[in-house]
């Protein structure tokens, strides 16, 4: 299953390029473990919209954006697509607003229609502390908190050996997911198994 993952923080970048790892990530093996790396000097919005699609078409193998996203997600028709981000950090370390909208922008060029886009985080009311804006029903592009109308899926998941209880935007709402995350150490991270 292969999938894609956006990482945005404070930018310390040297170079305006996108380098393409051909090895698989360490204990991945296939195409489907590849990690792109794009920098910028300046990270506006065109250059954050200019790494985006460099890194979707380096890591597809398409020329074009429209097609690497559709290689890359394999929309097939109505699929509701979920876009997780994570404000945890306040408006200082939070995913970039703007990368947020290029990917929307990515997901729109391969037909996702705003209604049928979701970006989410755990609650609306840290979503609102950092400047998203809430909006469930009517058009355009949705975003709103697992909590309070969503609520967690009462049967909990194994992960890394602990049960945990997902949302429901995740396992009832959504039919695919784009992670936007934060560098973050994080309770229900493990640490590697040793021999």
């Amino acid at each position: 299953m292969g999938g894609l993952a956006a990482a945005w923080g404070s930018l310390q970048v040297a170079a305006a390029d996108v380098e393409k790892n051909p090895e698989p990530a360490a204990g991945g093996e296939g195409p489907n473990h590849r990690v792109i790396v794009a920098r910028a000097r300046k990270p506006d919005r065109e250059a954050v919209r200019s790494m985006l699609e460099r890194s979707v078409t380096a890591l597809s193998g398409e020329e074009s954006p429209a097609d690497a996203w559709g290689k890359l997600l394999g929309i097939a028709g109505e699929e509701t697509v979920g876009i997780k981000i994570n404000v945890l950090g306040g408006k200082s370390l939070m995913s970039s607003p703007v990368l947020v909208d290029c990917i929307v922008e990515g997901l729109r060029s391969i037909g996702v229609a705003d209604e049928r886009i979701v970006i989410w985080e755990r609650t609306d009311k840290e979503l609102v502390n950092t400047g998203w804006e809430l909006r469930r029903e009517g058009t355009g592009v949705r975003c709103y908190g697992t909590l309070p109308d969503s609520g967690y899926d009462p049967q909990p998941s194994l992960l890394a050996a602990k049960e945990i209880h997902f949302s429901r935007i995740l396992t009832q709402e959504i039919d695919l997911l784009i992670n936007v995350p934060v560098l973050k150490d994080h309770g229900v991270a493990s640490e590697p198994e040793t021999a």
